[in-house]
């Protein structure tokens, strides 16, 4: 969580009487970005109960809290419209979107609104503007942690413990709105502190069942779900295509999936094939990605080239649907960082290079492209993940320059080498994708980068893939602004390509490893027959 873009929320009220108190006086609240314009709070903040309600000759303003000054005529407050609140939640959800057209220009990015139903025991935290911290009618904003508790997936709502909480109820007012974030992404947004639990509790509205909720689809449109839906649209056609074109594959995985087969009974062959891929476009990406892996097995285990080639349509199909189920929240906010003016060096809320590959192929709306798995536990890198070997061959040159960078982005970050650092970048970039020109004709380094970048952008518009660039983040501030400073000038100079950077939580990367582990047994190994 960016705690620097956390936001409060402002809202006039009146009493029974409707007594004017010229806007002075009102609700608290909560609220964080989650789009380039767009702020998500809970709903029940914006219609206050009895006995304060509402004053509607007074409008609803937000902070962006670190980014104003006390010199402010108006103290950072931006007035927001009542057209602005564009979309709020339906029966028991409590969520709202509301739109603020005026950023601070230091206020870099958003928080990721993830698909992830919440998991029991794993941390959460936030930050938010509770009553307890008010001093000298100011409000400070607090941090907290603590576990996860999921619902049942009928209920409207999920359960937060907290480690350290407000002595009573009355002292949580004004984090209604408060994101909750679990390994960098939004899973929830809190709405209340249930009473009779000593303020040990909260509960908050999930980010899933705003997805799914089939009553309203505006969330989903500004959210920014449509560029999904025609992802989904494309994989499906693909999918169908190859199911019918190997029907034992299809068979396969029904046979791992007997609840979706059995929704198959009465549809004759071209039916069949398309009831079943829009079941499999429904379904826990861990459940398929498992039963892909048990079908792939049983293929694996008896020779012959219908088994091996029903096996690589398992594979192929493996490599389809995988970026089309993940997260599509992270999806959406990664494809948001491309050329948009935010930082160049985008933090990835994944911890290993095959989720990144996972991740960038959802970006590009396309399969998963990998290199070769040097042995049975091996999770590999994406074939787009530079440096890389050209797929031509060795070449003596590129071997050097590659060779030169990846040992700059193998081996701890020293601040003493950024200059060489961007040279090594340089040079292998250069070197790799260099742009032909006349013969006889000689260009400065200058003059190549910008070829060798207008040949990069060339290439990922016309095949729709981006290549990119993993960075080890140094652990000192210093040594992060330094390589920030860097792949800035590098994304200045090559625009088309993507600089990443990994999460370092070990927990987090158990859970990936464990997600991706029978999905990475199905892929090629070096010295694989065809």
């Amino acid at each position: 969580m960016d705690k620097s873009l956390l936001i409060a929320v402002f809202v006039p009220t009146t009493n029974e009487q409707g007594e004017d108190f010229e806007g002075k006086s009102g609700a608290r609240a909560t609220g964080y970005p989650v789009g380039k314009d767009l702020i998500l709070t809970a709903r029940h903040v914006l219609h206050p109960e009895s006995p304060n309600r509402r004053d509607p000759r007074y409008p609803i303003a937000i902070r962006w809290h670190y980014f104003h000054s006390s010199d402010d005529k108006d103290k950072g407050w931006i007035e927001i419209a009542d057209d602005d609140i564009v979309w709020e939640s339906k029966g028991e959800l409590d969520a709202a979107l509301i739109r603020c057209h005026h950023r601070p220009p230091d206020a870099v990015g958003w928080g990721i609104v993830s698909r992830d139903q919440p998991r029991d025991g794993v941390q959460w935290i936030s930050e938010g503007f509770p009553r307890a911290t008010k001093y000298d009618n100011r409000r400070n904003p607090s941090s907290f942690i603590g576990k996860v508790c999921s619902k049942a997936s009928q209920e409207s709502y999920f359960e937060l413990t907290v480690e350290t909480a407000p002595e009573d109820e009355e002292g949580w007012k004004g984090v209604s709105g408060m994101p909750v974030f679990v390994d960098h992404k939004i899973l929830g947004v809190v709405r209340s502190a249930p009473p009779n639990f000593s303020a040990k509790k909260l509960h908050a509205t999930p980010m899933w069942k705003l997805h799914k909720d089939d009553r309203d689809d505006r969330f989903r449109e500004l959210i920014g779900d449509d560029k999904q839906a025609a992802h989904f649209e494309k994989t499906r056609s693909k999918l169908i295509e190859l199911i019918r074109n190997s029907p034992g594959a299809g068979m396969a995985i029904q046979r791992e999936l007997p609840d979706i087969a059995d929704k198959m009974v009465g549809l004759n062959e071209g039916q069949k094939a398309e009831s079943f891929v829009e079941h499999l476009l429904k379904t826990d990406i861990r459940t398929v990605i498992q039963a892909l892996r048990d079908a792939h097995r049983s293929f694996c285990e008896d020779d012959g080239e219908q088994n091996r080639s029903t096996a690589n349509t398992l594979t192929a199909i493996s490599q389809l649907i995988v970026p089309a189920l993940y997260d599509y929240g992270v999806v959406r906010w990664v494809g948001g960082q491309y050329g948009d003016g935010s930082a160049a060096l985008v933090p990835l809320p994944a911890c290993t290079k095959t989720v990144a590959e996972i991740i960038m192929a959802g970006v590009d709306g396309r399969a998963t492209r990998y290199r070769h798995r040097e042995d049975e536990d091996d999770q590999p890198e994406g074939a787009l993940s530079l440096p890389h070997m050209p797929e031509g061959g060795i070449d003596t040159d590129n071997a050097e320059v590659q060779a030169a960078l990846q040992r700059h982005l193998d081996r701890k970050f020293n601040l003493s080498e950024c200059d060489a650092f961007r040279r090594a970048v340089d040079d292998y970039l250069l070197t790799t994708f260099p742009r032909r020109v006349r013969r006889g004709s000689e260009r400065i380094k200058d003059d190549r980068i910008k070829l060798t970048a207008d040949l990069l952008e060339s290439k990922r518009r016309d095949s729709g893939q981006t290549f990119y660039m993993i960075f080890d983040l140094p652990k000192d501030v210093e040594g992060q602004n330094a390589m920030r400073t860097m792949v800035a000038s590098l994304k200045k100079d090559y625009s088309a390509l993507m600089f990443l950077c990994l999460d370092d939580s070990s927990e987090h990367e158990r859970e990936e490893v464990k997600l991706v582990d029978p999905f990475c047994r199905m892929l090629p190994r070096l010295g694989d027959s065809a």
